[in-house]
């Protein structure tokens, strides 16, 4: 198992609670946690532009925008077994495919993908700066 801060990262806590990342899986899925760490450290880096686009589309009501960047968002946070993040992101992404956007249920659902996105994001910065197998 992957801890950190003396923490296993698992997909359920000790109550089977969904938990909201899942490290574990991640790197057993890449088979590299080196290339992992460096993948969470660029996605960490590229963290404020992703939502700055978000927001961008939004403010502006481009649902090709909004599109292609909560695409890009559901396909990062997949790669770290985040799937409450990922389904925020893909339910952003189908709001956005519409004939008829409804633009204050895409405000909404931003929302929802920013509060999921900062529920993952302590994980990520853990596992980049101190992350240890067991």
């Amino acid at each position: 198992d992957i801890v950190v801060q003396d923490q296993p990262l698992r997909s359920r806590d000790v109550n089977g609670n969904v938990l909201e990342i899942n490290l574990d899986e991640a790197v057993s899925a890449l088979g590299d946690m080196d290339l992992l760490q460096r993948m969470a450290t660029m996605f960490l880096s590229e963290w404020d532009g992703h939502q700055v686009q978000i927001q961008q589309s939004l403010a502006e009501r481009d649902p090709g925008g909004l599109q292609i960047h909560a695409h890009t968002l559901k396909s990062l946070v997949a790669m770290f077994q985040a799937e409450p993040t990922r389904h925020a992101a893909m339910e952003l992404e189908r709001l956005s495919q519409q004939e008829n956007v409804d633009w204050a249920n895409c405000a909404r659902q931003v929302e929802v993908l920013f509060r999921a996105m900062g529920k993952i994001k302590p994980a990520l910065e853990a596992f980049v700066a101190g992350t240890r197998t067991t």
